[in-house]
């Protein structure tokens, strides 16, 4: 059984149609990546999977149960997590704290007046483990607003690996970053995804990561998907050579 199963899924908007009756299917451990040209669904589709948008039609599974209905929140509490575009921290905050949150939702400690010694211990080891999963040791006390863009996405990333997820959305998580930042967050997510085991979904323009991680691609171009495969496969598509990477056949 696969771990995340779109059948036939579309959504308009009104009369646009963003996603195209697109199905995919994502196996335990598996990384897959999305790409296509700026307006291709991608975003969208991902909103369809995370909940923040529902399906106009087709549907949408999760270890084997119906999700196409379930609020995000839900999702999230059944292994599902997600980053942004742009990146969702909290600058104002260390980046010990943006990691403590977390910890402490997955936990279910979010609506306890006060915490334990023990508690607080399990939670503290807990974020520690995040920091050194994520490079973020030294910067631990550090405000996440005074980091730069691949640390802040660093964070983020963690935070989503805070709540234990089985399945992870990346939302293009190298978007804006140098080739160093770039090369970073690439190792990461690589790490992440051997030592983890950990399903993963990535959105991403950078054709040097997509190409480094990506175990299959599926491409897609004006909400359609216009073939899926592995990175050999696609790299040799003439369609997508032409639809995407601007040549001709």
């Amino acid at each position: 059984m696969s771990l995340l199963t779109v059948e036939n899924v579309s959504c308009h908007f009104g009369s646009l149609c963003a996603v195209n009756n697109v199905s995919m299917s994502i196996e335990a451990g598996e990384l897959r990546a999305v790409i296509g040209p700026n307006g291709a669904g991608k975003t969208t589709f991902f909103n369809l999977i995370s909940g923040m948008f529902l399906p106009t039609t087709g549907r949408i599974l999760f270890d084997g149960q119906d999700i196409t209905g379930m609020p995000p929140h839900l999702r999230v509490t059944m292994g599902m997590a997600r980053t942004f575009q742009i990146t969702e921290v909290f600058p104002e905050l260390s980046v010990r704290d943006n990691l403590r949150i977390p910890v402490e939702i997955e936990a279910g400690y979010q609506l306890s007046p006060w915490l334990s010694r023990t508690a607080k211990g399990r939670v503290r080891e807990r974020v520690d483990e995040l920091l050194a999963m994520g490079g973020l040791d030294a910067k631990a006390d550090r405000l996440v607003g005074e980091l730069s863009p691949g640390d802040q996405r660093s964070t983020e990333i963690m935070m989503s690996l805070a709540l234990k997820p089985r399945l992870l959305l990346l939302d293009e998580p190298t978007a804006g970053m140098g080739d160093q930042e770039t090369y970073d967050i690439t190792q990461l997510i690589r790490n992440l995804h051997k030592n983890l085991a950990l399903s993963m979904v990535l959105i991403e323009h950078d054709m040097r990561v997509i190409f480094r991680l990506a175990q299959r691609i599926m491409v897609l171009a004006e909400g359609r998907v216009l073939a899926d495969g592995t990175p050999g496969e696609i790299a040799a598509s003439e369609d997508v050579q032409a639809a995407y990477l601007g040549k001709t056949k």
